[in-house]
Order: structure tokens, then C-alpha cells, then sequence
């Protein structure tokens, strides 16, 4: 068994496999390691919206429990504006003070209206809904003290008597919920990651296949002659390989918003800018390049926004993930999947991404012709 171990250890491949896991756990635990570090710091970058309606409301008692929450809060002037921020993914959540809000609170029949649109990660609808009570149990305290001295008043009881018993009394307001593009089953919610995931693994490793078998290929065939065919099985494997991912997710999930059409050609359209992407490094490097696929990988799952909420980053990673095809592959998977906006913005980002990585493709193709050249002259030449 001895000998047949030490076999192995000989063969390259098999040193090579080793510190490719090695690579793996070092590269992981750089990029996640400190791409995370901030986050529980940066929540502050999550806004809620604050749409306050009625007008007995004083806007000193929201100020002051806006204090208490460690978000940014931002008021908007109708629910309506509120709603199209929240599916634009701006804000995080909107809080509603409705019409004669101060009037039914003496009745007990107050109602605080909240907004969440749960077409997000996991994270956003978890962290809303716990603030939910927290924000429901500060504005009932000040709306109480509020409405409990204006009924005192009208005891003819004195201002001042009245602004020191209020605080003693409390009368009850309830809240209402209403979710946007509502998620019920955690398979769909954890979607767009297992796509997302699926897809780049997949495409890293298409990728190295290629490049081995070009590798076998090079003297039969001219590098033009070669780049050309990879991008042409790039982009028929996408439309296959997404259709696949799209039967299945029709098949086994559920409440998907989007089309079997537009899931599928927008799912084709991420595969080719992951393939498109992944087959630079391969070109420049050769099966090296695998490095380089890895570390990018590393950084698009991390910044994406498919597990954590991409402005809960540092500025450095948030600013990376702008220039990442994933983060526009999320962006559209969740409106596809859950609901949401348009998704034109993330196929233009898709394509310019994918017309991108094809231009830096056709670059290193060219240098290596032109290496290639001058190393045949320089032969010649010493012949």
C-alpha cells in the first residue's frame, strides 16, 4: 500500500490536485474572511422609509425613535413612493403613519402599516420583521403619550397635568405587514444562490475541459481558429446547460414569477458571461489560470447579494461586486423568480460584461500570436 501511495505522490496531477484544495482554503479565507468583517458595522446602510400622513402626528416623536434604530431613516412624502423604492430594492422597509392615525388611537383602533418586499436575501426579511415589533412598541409608547394627553385636554384637564399623566397610560396600536412578492418556500428563496452557484462552478470547470483539449489541439489548428470555436461552444452549451436548470426549477419550485421563456434566456445569458469570464484566465495562463477563476469566484459569491445584501459590504467589495456579472445575475433572478422591476438594466450590465471579457479574450489571443511570431523570427534568425 506503501508503494502504491508513493505511486501517486509521484504523479504531477496528483500534487497538483492538493494544492488546488489548498488554494482553495486560502483564497476562501482571505476573500469571506474579511469581506465579512464589516458587515454587523455597515447596517447601517439599510433604509427604512418613514411616510407619515397625519397630520396631528408630530414629527419630533418619529425623529426621536428613528434615534433608537441603527439604520439610516429617510421620509418620503406617499406609501405609493415608498412602494416603488422598496422594488427598486432602496430601501429595505417602509413605515406607514396613516390618516386620522392620532384620532384612531383614542378608539385603539391606530394601525402602523409596514412594507417588506421579500424578493431580497434571506437576510433583509429576517432583520425587518424583528424590527417590526421593536419600531411598533416605540411609536405605540410615543403615540399613546400623544394621544393620551390630547384626551386628557379635552377632560379639561390641564396641559401640564396632562403631559405628566399621559406618559402612565397606554393604549394599544396594532400593526399590519404587507409583503411584497411574498416567498413562502426557503427552496425558492435559497434559488438564485444554488443558480448562481451551480452556474459558475459548472462554467469553471467547462472552462478547464476546453482548455485541456485545446492544449491537445495546439500545431492542428491556428489560435484564432481555436478562440473562435470555444466562443461558439460557449454559447450554444449556455442555452443548453440553462435549460436544464430552468426544467428544474419550474419543475420542483414554485410561485415563480417570471416566464419559462425569460428565465431561460436571461439564465443563458448569465451562464455566457461566466463562461466568457472564466476562459480569460485560462487563455492568459493556461490551466493555472484556475487560480485566478477561483479567486473570482470566491469574490462574486461573497458580493453578489444572493446570501448577504450587497451595501453591507465595505466600500472595497461593494465596489468590486459593480463590475462582477453575478451581482446582475442575482439582481435579475430574483426579479424573475420572486417578482420585482424590469430586468432590462441586468441583461444591458450582462451583455457589456460578456462584450467585455470577449474583447479581453480576442486581446490575449492576439498577444500570444504576436509572442508567437517573434519567437518563430528570433529562431530563424539563430538558424
Amino acid at each position: 500500500m506503501f508503494n502504491t501511495v508513493l505511486a501517486y505522490l509521484k504523479r504531477p496531477t496528483t500534487i497538483v490536485g492538493i494544492i488546488t484544495a489548498i488554494m482553495f482554503q486560502l483564497i476562501f479565507s482571505l476573500v469571506w474572511m474579511s469581506g465579512y468583517s464589516k458587515v454587523n458595522d455597515n447596517v447601517g446602510k439599510f433604509h427604512i422609509a418613514f411616510v407619515n400622513q397625519d397630520t396631528e402626528w408630530e414629527q419630533e416623536k418619529t425623529d426621536s425613535i428613528a434615534k433608537s434604530l441603527p439604520f439610516t431613516i429617510v421620509s418620503m412624502g406617499t406609501p405609493q413612493e415608498a412602494r416603488d423604492a422598496l422594488e427598486k430594492r432602496e430601501i429595505q422597509m417602509s413605515v406607514t403613519i396613516p390618516k386620522n392615525f392620532t384620532k384612531e388611537m383614542k378608539n385603539g383602533n391606530a394601525v402602523l402599516q409596514y412594507a417588506i418586499n421579500e424578493s431580497n436575501p434571506a437576510m433583509v426579511k429576517s432583520m425587518m420583521e424583528s424590527v417590526v415589533q421593536k419600531l411598533t412598541e416605540g411609536i405605540n409608547r410615543a403615540a399613546a403619550t400623544q394621544g393620551t394627553s390630547i384626551a386628557l385636554e379635552n377632560l379639561h384637564v390641564s396641559k401640564d397635568q396632562a403631559e405628566q399623566m399621559a406618559p402612565r397610560l397606554v393604549q394599544p396600536i396594532s400593526s399590519k405587514v404587507d409583503s411584497l412578492h411574498p416567498v413562502e418556500n426557503l427552496s425558492m428563496q435559497m434559488a438564485p444562490l444554488m443558480l448562481i452557484l451551480a452556474s459558475y462552478v459548472g462554467s469553471m470547470i467547462m472552462c478547464l475541459n476546453i482548455q485541456i483539449s485545446a492544449m491537445s489541439l495546439i500545431g492542428a489548428m491556428g489560435k484564432w481558429k481555436q478562440f473562435g470555436a470555444r466562443c461558439i461552444i460557449n454559447a450554444g452549451s449556455s442555452f443548453v446547460i440553462s435549460a436544464v436548470g430552468t426544467i428544474f426549477i419550474f419543475l420542483l419550485g414554485d410561485q415563480i414569477a417570471g416566464s419559462f421563456i425569460s428565465v431561460w434566456l436571461f439564465l443563458s445569458l448569465m451562464i455566457f458571461a461566466f463562461l466568457s469570464l472564466n476562459q480569460i484566465a485560462l487563455l492568459l495562463f493556461g490551466t493555472q489560470g484556475m487560480l485566478v477563476n477561483m479567486t473570482l469566484f470566491s469574490l462574486q459569491l461573497l458580493t453578489s447579494g444572493a446570501m448577504v445584501p450587497r451595501q453591507l459590504f465595505s466600500g472595497f467589495f461593494e465596489g468590486i461586486s459593480n463590475w462582477l456579472p453575478a451581482t446582475y445575475g442575482v439582481e435579475g433572478l430574483m426579479d424573475l423568480l420572486f417578482g420585482g422591476v424590469d430586468i432590462s438594466q441586468d441583461v444591458w450590465y450582462l451583455l457589456i460584461a460578456s462584450g467585455l471579457a470577449l474583447l479581453a479574450g480576442v486581446f490575449v489571443v492576439a498577444l500570444k500570436n504576436v509572442i508567437a511570431l517573434k519567437k518563430k523570427k528570433s529562431v530563424a534568425q539563430v538558424a
